[in-house]
């Protein structure tokens, strides 16, 4: 069994996000049994967050064989994801991947390819992860305000945010399988908590984008 934490405590909306987005693909690989619950069992129980390796492996532990420790970093406009597979058993790094100049609207594609660099740890796992089938639409009208609400989340400041918001709201009613529309809304939501404009939480859309994943 496998489980993914964030290593990243101060991540913002994907200290949520970015570990269930990873349980999804890893499970739809059916290479490996991925469990999740191990951080929320452990602070119920009273334990410290994890601050470093030691901390992860032993939440991790009670549940899972291994853990991957994932984490999003952004630079300029663009994110660089990482991850590493430590063994619950010895404490040691298995495995680490890397994917570099991530978009803001690639989010998916990059933890597929990701995932797709963790899986030729198991046995079996050589082929890639598969991307999940509900990233993108079919949608002309669903991907024409998806569109339009990346060029205002691009372009920045509170009344753009909101029509951004607003459009990704509309892209995911016409297409409720709209993947890539939900991570969007989760940035955007984000973006308005960062600078202080009035936001909805952004862990309500990161649940939405992982639930389509499995």
């Amino acid at each position: 069994p496998l489980d993914v934490l964030e290593d990243d405590p101060d991540a913002g909306w994907s200290r949520t996000g970015l570990a269930e987005l990873m349980r999804s693909e890893l499970a739809a690989s059916a290479a490996v049994s991925v469990v999740g619950g191990s951080l929320k069992k452990a602070r119920l129980a009273g334990a410290p967050p994890p601050t470093d390796d030691a901390g992860a492996v032993s939440v991790a532990a009670p549940l899972a064989e291994r853990v991957v420790l994932a984490r999003s970093v952004r630079v300029q406009d663009r994110l660089v994801l990482t991850a590493r597979v430590l063994d619950t058993t010895s404490g040691q790094v298995v495995r680490t991947a890397t994917v570099r100049g991530v978009p803001r609207d690639g989010l998916l594609d990059g933890i597929a390819e990701l995932c797709r660099q963790l899986l030729p740890l198991w046995q079996g796992a050589a082929g890639a992860a598969r991307r999940p089938a509900s990233a993108a639409t079919q949608s002309v009208a669903a991907y024409q305000a998806y569109t339009a609400a990346l060029a205002d989340l691009h372009r920045g400041g509170q009344d753009a945010l909101a029509r951004s918001v607003a459009r990704l709201r509309e892209a995911t009613r016409i297409d409720p399988s709209f993947g890539q529309a939900y991570i969007a809304l989760a940035m955007t939501q984000q973006t308005q908590r960062r600078w202080g404009y009035p936001h909805d939480d952004p862990a309500e859309a990161v649940r939405r984008a992982g639930a389509l994943g499995t």
